[in-house]
């Protein structure tokens, strides 16, 4: 059975829809989905995010850039990329994996940073974030254990440092 989304969950993906029409993009990826939690002042991923350094106006300079150097993306029918839309799937596992009754923002944030090579977590990487620590403290928001998630934690800190030189040199 398909998860639904929290409230805050839907006000993020609604924002990210905004925003795609803000920039003037015919779609929605997985970067307007992380201005959206960043814009939904009221969830956990948005909190998390702001604590780690991210804000509106960081990501909207990223994403001019980023709007200048891309081709146009494919979408689906609801507009979504098929990454955002993989991510969108991902999030609800992970609400699932979670024993969450429903799919919040920060599942999303989780199925976000995740994503090997996606533009959000070179977003991330460009503005310095340490993945680990957000990842964690996802975790801990979430009131898991956060020596159980250790070996992602982990896992994701690798993933960081060997993305990192060269989405600064791209993205700064």
């Amino acid at each position: 059975m398909q998860q639904e989304f929290t409230r805050q969950a839907k006000r993020a993906l609604s924002l990210a829809k905004s925003i795609s029409k803000e920039f003037m993009h015919n779609h929605i990826g997985t970067e307007h989905i992380l201005m959206g939690l960043v814009k939904t002042s009221d969830s956990m991923a948005s909190v998390a995010l702001k604590h780690a350094g991210v804000t509106l106006q960081k990501l909207s300079e990223l994403m001019t850039r980023l709007s200048e150097s891309n081709a146009l993306q494919v979408m689906d029918k609801e507009g979504y990329t098929p990454r955002a839309r993989m991510i969108l799937d991902e999030s609800h596992k992970e609400a699932a994996r979670f024993k969450a009754d429903k799919t919040g923002s920060e599942h999303i944030l989780i199925a976000l940073v995740k994503a090997q090579d996606s533009v959000v977590v070179h977003f991330l990487a460009a503005l310095e974030v340490n993945i680990s620590h957000l990842y964690a403290e996802l975790i801990i928001a979430m009131g898991e254990d956060v020596s159980k998630y250790k070996d992602e934690i982990s896992f994701n800190d690798r993933q960081r440092i060997r993305n990192t030189t060269a989405t600064v040199d791209r993205y700064s």
